[in-house]
């Protein structure tokens, strides 16, 4: 039993400046049936989760129009396999208008075996 990660790129960090519009794009492009997966901030809210936001899920942080101060924030991806599955996930840093500056992950998580759990962190730096 045991989680294969392999990430191109894998980054743990990003800069993010949501004073110039800035945004980061979360996606769970592909998932089997059975995973179950939820996005959490540090202060213990979900972002979304597997019911919220089924594969293909999009999400946007921050929600567009809201007020985000500067300073830390830290999301975890929490991943949940019952059996030989797998799970694709994406971070993408976006321009106020949309455009591509960063792939900050790029991911594909699969579980050979019985049960297991994965966790997938990432530290934004917010300005």
């Amino acid at each position: 039993m045991a989680v294969a990660r392999s990430c191109n790129p894998g980054n743990g960090a990003v800069d993010l400046a949501v004073s110039a519009g800035e945004y980061l794009e979360y996606t769970v492009p592909s998932a089997d049936a059975n995973v179950r997966f939820a996005l959490a901030e540090s202060g213990g809210g979900s972002l979304f989760d597997n019911t919220t936001c089924p594969p293909p899920c999009a999400f946007r942080w921050p929600a567009q129009g809201t007020a985000i101060g500067a300073g830390e924030a830290r999301h975890t991806l929490s991943m949940q396999f019952f059996g030989d599955e797998r799970l694709a996930y994406r971070v993408v840093r976006r321009s106020a208008v949309g455009s591509v500056l960063e792939v900050v992950k790029d991911c594909a998580f699969e579980n050979t075996g019985g049960p297991d759990e994965y966790f997938e962190p990432l530290r934004v730096f917010v300005s």
